[in-house]
């Protein structure tokens, strides 16, 4: 069988002009490189600030140059090593010259993942070694949530080296990044298929372990899994890995906006196993078709999508895109008609409500500026219609389980396992 084509972007950087210098950046993006090439046959495009500083200008021309050369790739792959942080809304990646008072110094995870999808390729990645130190306590606390959801939206697997909130950790001991020796492990071993499903776990063990091992904080890589599709899909040789299990399972969270349901999403994902799907991407793919259209997605989905009795083309579009899944956590349905038709379906469907009281969730919306944006008054009202388009009735839904969540996530985490009988 032909040996697909593989091109891969690989950037390190330890020294900072503005910013605390990091250990093994630099080292690290070469040996991702050497454990990808480990594997097969690959195009490497390199930058790492040994020889010289990573500068704005020069990590954007290699980002910009690659993936104009890589169009006929069957996949191209990013690794940023470094700092990273969140500020207006957006993910960063700082490069040597960066200022985080002056956002025009910093590359914008948006602007990567623009620039992945403009070549072309088939299968993108995103691997990011992030936030190895906070750059800022008021800036760097939720990096990963903007680049997760921008992900799934566009169609690129994203490995997160941890979680929002989570620092991303160096040991002198490893001579490497905690995240990054680590997937440089599970490369180097031939036997494990590189999936996003094969591999999420066993990241998160490793990492865990090191982590105790030297008495670190938690530190939790998150994978971001776009397309559905390619959950259990090897991403270097192309070849589908399907587990043959009978029973298909579905955990299906409901609930308003912010009220958390994308935070379980992830946790379930990380911890047992679940495969992350969030509807919101689906009506986004949808949106993004019809570039012409203005208005917001709300109005989008009143006038575009839920018209003719296709309230439930969201629900559809999802189901077909994890019919080769078992195992599988959805969030986000906004109307009935969605439940129905998924209940109807195949799966062995598990229903959780999260409620939060308005305010708190407000709050949790201002954390995440950018994101909406919204004054109060605009959250109510953009809250009451997604509960006239069916989300007041899904608490009242036979066997569906009612959980609060206005306390730590811990405790609501634990909440969430209690119910589904699947604690640690």
């Amino acid at each position: 069988m032909k040996t697909r084509d593989i091109g891969i972007i690989s950037i390190g950087i330890n020294k900072y002009n503005n910013l605390q210098s990091l250990g093994f950046c630099a080292s690290d993006s070469k040996k991702i490189v050497q454990a990808f090439g480990n594997r097969t046959q690959i195009n490497s495009y390199e930058h790492n600030d040994e020889a010289q500083p990573a500068s704005i200008d020069d990590v954007r021309y290699l980002i910009k140059s690659t993936s104009e050369a890589s169009k006929n790739c069957d996949g191209l792959i990013f690794f940023f090593a470094g700092h990273g942080f969140s500020q207006e809304g957006k993910d960063y990646l700082a490069c040597t010259d960066t200022d985080i008072s002056n956002l025009n110094t910093a590359i914008s995870t948006d602007e990567v993942i623009a620039e992945l999808v403009k070549s072309g390729v088939k299968d993108l990645v995103l691997i990011v070694d992030a936030c190895r130190q906070q750059v800022d306590r008021s800036v760097a606390d939720i990096f990963g949530e903007r680049t997760a959801e921008l992900a799934r939206r566009s169609g690129v697997v994203t490995f997160f080296a941890c979680s929002p909130k989570q620092t991303a950790k160096e040991l002198q001991q490893l001579d490497s990044g905690i995240f990054t020796y680590s997937f440089c492990s599970l490369m180097n071993d031939k036997s494990i298929a590189f999936t996003p499903l094969a591999f999420a776990r066993p990241l998160i063990d490793s990492v865990a372990a090191i982590c105790k091992q030297h008495n670190l904080s938690t530190q939790t890589p998150y994978t971001a899994v776009a397309p559905i599709e390619k959950a259990e899909y090897d991403l270097i040789t192309g070849k589908l890995h399907s587990s043959l299990v009978k029973k298909r399972e579905m955990i299906l969270i409901v609930g308003p906006t912010n009220a958390g349901k994308s935070t379980i999403g992830q946790h379930l994902a990380n911890r047992h196993g679940y495969v992350h799907a969030e509807m919101s991407s689906f009506a986004w793919k949808r949106l993004d078709q019809q570039p012409n259209f203005r208005g917001n997605m709300q109005d989008f989905m009143e006038k575009e999508v839920w018209i003719g009795g296709n309230e439930d083309a969201i629900a559809r579009d999802m189901l077909v895109s994890i019919q080769d899944q078992s195992k599988v956590v959805v969030c986000g349905a906004r109307r009935m008609e969605e439940i129905e038709t998924i209940e109807n379906s195949e799966w062995d469907v598990r229903s959780i409500f999260i409620f939060s009281d308005t305010n708190y969730r407000f709050q949790r919306q201002k954390h995440a500026t950018g994101r909406f944006g919204l004054s109060y008054t605009e959250f109510i009202k953009k809250d009451l219609k997604e509960f006239a388009w069916g989300i007041a009735n899904m608490s009242g839904m036979k066997n569906i389980e009612l959980v609060l969540n206005e306390d730590s996530v811990e405790k609501y985490t634990e909440a969430i396992e209690e119910i589904l009988g699947c604690k640690d």
